[in-house]
């Protein structure tokens, strides 16, 4: 009963602090340590450290309930405004609830150097739950513990260091400068079509849980191993549609392991960088009004990591009001899962904005994606795990095409604003994704608006997918000014009048504006750098945008049948002729007048 009190009072004296009133600095994991940290808050432990509850509050701060907490008797660490937090690796929480209060500051290290891989992160492990509720006047930021500004070096040592965005929180610094820290990952149990060795062989006992005509149990995917040499293990499996309870012997965890986490790290080696499961409804917890800032450092060789991963998350996960500001690779990126998000902002990304990958089932509505200068794509659309060789995948072909789930996620209202580089993209579907975009806004990518792959033919083609309906874009407003093309709707052997028939068909009420003045009501754009005060705007003008470009499709089954997905009458993430911008006060981008505030 005291724990609980303590929890609470600490959590109402949070919402009183100004932010940047921050008392001291506690460092998490191991100073410049390539191994990773793992705290399990039911010893706790990190890296085999074990603490009482007294020296490990002292070690890291915060409040620290190893039983009996505020959440199920979860074992329970939460971090106060009375300190800022330093993540001196990728610190992975595991076996507890980790909860961030409102204002809170969690800052990552960079790199030592160029040839280190030691930049801090954040990993919320498949099991582990992550509270993290800031408010539209108190968000909590993720930023970069760098002294310096650089990519590497300028680490953060000592009781007050000086930070490089200090006060970090009120004056954020330009949204081009990326790369200082890695990022935040949420691993979860929700099914993925992302295996990593393409079925388990049907040999000796599992033939008995095959289906007829098949030589692979497909997506066995199974938990931790409990033999001598960890491989007995309890799983399931699907057949396309069922899934089955099996116990097997087999040699390896199937699960697929997410990105940017370095192989050889404690936490790869424990198995906590892999994602995916049979709980559509697995929580991970919750993150609102939180500014992710200055991300996507490289933490394993060429594999730089996202604003926000989300791997495997479920739909009892709440994602809600999250702005990633500059970051080296993706903003946010979904792998499978069934996880719904809204509201969601990405600012100058340097790789693409909004990328949805391996079986993602959920839904996403109100986001806007401002691209800057070293951005590639505004949305990219991936059905399975990309066509990469990344975690044992091969890159010949998608190596998840016959396995389900089939991506088949809803996206609504999104306003995604290109600039002037040619070389960027408005939206890229491709490796039989099929997806449906609902009343948004496409304005000035910088070549194609939209542009659609073919890797593989057959009915689970992503062309395919658009001729039977299961894919569409319905009531999306495309504009482009200029003179160049509109659209190049095809590549890597699409079939272009299939796409273009399903794309432009009356029903499907969507709007092209190719013109030297394409603009559906916005009266002013990025240009090639957002690194000053670029006042962008998001909120439409329905006075000087064309006849039709904001008229919502209203008579879409979605609306009624997801009560994920809200009712409104007009296209993009911000209604017109409003004030009324829920990127206002808590985003890095409104506070540097990137955006208008």
């Amino acid at each position: 009963m005291q724990k609980k009190s303590k929890l609470m009072i600490a959590g109402l004296a949070s919402l009183a602090m100004a932010a940047g009133a921050h008392a001291g600095v506690k460092y998490i994991g191991t100073p410049g340590g390539t191994a990773s940290s793992i705290v399990d808050l039911s010893v706790p432990s990190v890296d085999g450290v074990v603490y009482t509850e007294a020296t490990f509050e002292a070690a890291f701060g915060g409040d620290y309930t190893p039983a009996g907490s505020a959440i199920n008797g979860v074992p329970t660490w939460q971090l106060t405004t009375a300190d800022q937090y330093v993540l001196e690796d990728i610190v992975s929480i595991t076996k507890g609830n980790l909860i961030i209060d409102a204002g809170v500051v969690v800052r990552g290290q960079p790199r030592s150097g160029p040839s280190d891989f030691d930049g801090g992160a954040l990993l919320i492990a498949a099991g582990a739950k992550i509270i993290a509720a800031g408010e539209a006047t108190n968000p909590i930021v993720f930023t970069t513990a760098s002294t310096t500004g650089g990519l590497t070096g300028g680490r953060a040592s000592g009781a007050s260091p000086t930070f490089w965005d200090q006060p970090g929180v009120l004056a954020p610094k330009s949204a081009e400068v990326a790369g200082l820290w890695g990022g935040v990952i949420v691993l979860g149990k929700a099914p993925t079509n992302a295996d990593r060795d393409g079925g388990i062989a049907a040999t000796g006992t599992l033939n008995a849980f095959l289906v007829a005509g098949k030589s692979t149990i497909e997506q066995v995917i199974f938990g931790y191993g409990s033999g001598a040499n960890k491989d007995t293990f309890s799983g399931t499996y699907s057949d396309g549609n069922a899934y089955t309870s099996l116990v097997a012997f087999v040699t390896n965890d199937d699960r697929s392991s997410i990105e940017g986490v370095p192989a050889t790290s404690s936490i790869a080696l424990s198995g906590l960088d892999r994602f995916g499961g049979f709980d559509a409804d697995d929580n991970s917890g919750i993150i609102k009004y939180a500014s992710i800032r200055h991300g996507g450092s490289n933490l394993a060789a060429n594999s730089e990591v996202n604003g926000l991963t989300l791997g495997g998350v479920g739909r009892g996960t709440s994602i809600s009001y999250v702005e990633i500001y500059g970051n080296t690779d993706d903003g946010l990126e979904i792998f499978g899962g069934t996880v719904n998000c809204d509201h969601i902002l990405v600012v100058a990304q340097q790789d693409d904005g909004l990328d949805f990958d391996a079986g993602w089932t959920g839904t996403l509505q109100f986001a806007v994606v401002v691209g800057g200068a070293a951005g590639d794509k505004l949305l990219e659309w991936d059905g399975s795990y990309e066509a990469e060789t990344v975690n044992g995948f091969p890159n010949a072909n998608p190596s998840t095409i016959t396995r389900t789930p089939v991506s088949n996620y809803s996206v609504y209202n999104v306003t995604l604003l290109g600039n002037t580089v040619s070389g960027n993209h408005g939206i890229h579907i491709r490796d039989q994704s099929a997806a449906r975009l609902v009343n948004s806004l496409v304005v000035n990518a910088g070549s194609n608006l939209l542009e659609v792959d073919n890797r593989v033919a057959g009915n689970r083609s992503t062309t395919n997918n658009f001729a039977t309906g299961l894919a569409e874009i319905v009531g999306v407003s495309f504009a482009k000014s200029g003179t160049t093309t509109a659209s190049a709707w095809t590549n890597a052997g699409s079939d272009d009048a299939t796409v273009d028939t399903a794309i432009t068909a009356t029903a499907r009420a969507n709007y092209f504006n190719i013109s030297a003045n394409s603009n559906p009501g916005l009266a002013t754009l990025p240009t090639t750098g957002l690194s000053g005060s670029q006042n962008i705007t998001l909120v439409p003008s329905s006075g000087s945008a064309s006849p039709g470009a904001l008229d919502a499709v209203l008579d879409d089954g979605t609306f009624s049948a997801n009560a994920t997905i809200t009712f409104v009458t007009y296209r993009g993430a911000f209604e017109p002729d409003t004030n009324e911008k829920w990127t206002s006060n808590w985003t890095a981008a409104a506070l540097a007048n990137v955006i208008v505030p």
